[in-house]
Formats: C-alpha cells, structure tokens, sequence
C-alpha cells in the first residue's frame, strides 16, 4: 500500500491496527462499541 509516497506493506498495517486495538482496549472499549477515526 502506499499513500503520499510513504509505503506500508500489509504486515505493517496489521501491527498498526493492532496496536490501535490495545490501546481503545486499554481505554475501556470492547467489542462492538464505535468509534470515529479521522485519517488525513
């Protein structure tokens, strides 16, 4: 995957996703709770 010239490989974006995942964990949120991401 790329995006403004940064490239990211699918195993990245999983360990992204996952750290993201422990931290709303971490925070309180289980599963099926929504949130919003904003990406710019």
């Amino acid at each position: 995957m790329a995006d403004s010239g940064q490239v990211v490989t699918y195993l990245e974006l999983e360990q992204r996703s996952n750290q993201l995942a422990h931290l709303f964990r971490s925070l309180g949120l289980n599963n099926g709770d929504h949130i919003a991401i904003l990406l710019e």
